[in-house]
């Protein structure tokens, strides 16, 4: 009786060991899927920090020096292109920058940059007037952020004519470039208006004005017509009176 409880004991201790082996294996294969699922995601944060980069405002925003940029790269679309804002001269409020057309009238240019992150290696800054004229202001080195323009500079073969001048800014690609991440993109958003003085001389200037002559010719006027005035309604008067009396 003894031996087959002893026999009995040993079957269910052998039985409880063999399961607390199995539970033992099944439980690593978990652990290694969660770390393997943990390691999955890994790249998955990795991706999405790199998007957030290549996202940033470009030059001058990320803090970039000017002369860390390439002059040649290739990023993806889900880069902006860079762009130009005149700082100087400005629209006020829908009214254009206005110049004289006079020798000693300078115009100056300023930009600054947004989202750039390939520099420029020259540009061209130009004028495109009514009579769709190119006028070249100047060439410039890539890393320009100004330029004057002296209006007494133009050619006398293409003077400068009255109305609105396009003005343009690109880089040694050209002005009719494709859009392209992290290029500039050629600026022609701003326009100034042009004028001849000699056509705009105020009235005072001009020989023989007499600003009070017309009012004095008015009063003139009214002073001699007076006379006539009272002349003609007694002779009106003097007629009805003689009329009715031979009516009568």
């Amino acid at each position: 009786m003894a031996t087959s409880q002893s026999l009995a004991v040993a079957s269910v201790t052998a039985s409880i060991t063999q399961n607390a082996q199995t539970a033992s294996q099944s439980t690593v294969p978990a652990a290694s899927a969660a770390s393997t699922s943990a390691s999955a995601t890994t790249p998955s944060a990795s991706a999405a920090t790199d998007t957030l980069t290549d996202d940033n405002s470009g030059y001058p925003g990320d803090g970039q020096a000017w002369s860390d940029l390439p002059t040649s790269s290739s990023f993806g679309n889900s880069i902006y292109a860079g762009a130009v804002t005149f700082a100087t001269p400005t629209r006020s409020g829908s009214v254009s920058p206005l110049y004289p057309i006079q020798s000693t009238v300078n115009v100056t240019f300023k930009w600054g940059y947004t989202a750039l992150r390939v520099r420029p290696v020259n540009l061209t800054l130009n004028a495109v007037g009514p009579n769709s004229v190119t006028v070249d202001i100047a060439a410039l080195n890539g890393s320009a952020t100004e330029a004057v323009w002296n209006l007494g500079s133009v050619p006398t073969n293409t003077p400068l004519m009255n109305g609105y001048y396009k003005i343009q800014l690109y880089d040694q690609r050209g002005v009719s470039v494709d859009y392209s991440p992290g290029w500039m993109v050629p600026c022609t958003t701003l326009s100034i208006a042009l004028y001849s003085p000699d056509l705009y001389n105020p009235i005072t200037t001009v020989a023989g004005y007499c600003p009070t002559c017309f009012y004095s010719a008015g009063s003139s006027f009214r002073e001699a017509f007076g006379p006539i005035a009272a002349a003609i309604g007694i002779a009106v008067f003097t007629s009805m009176l003689i009329l009715i009396n031979l009516l009568c």
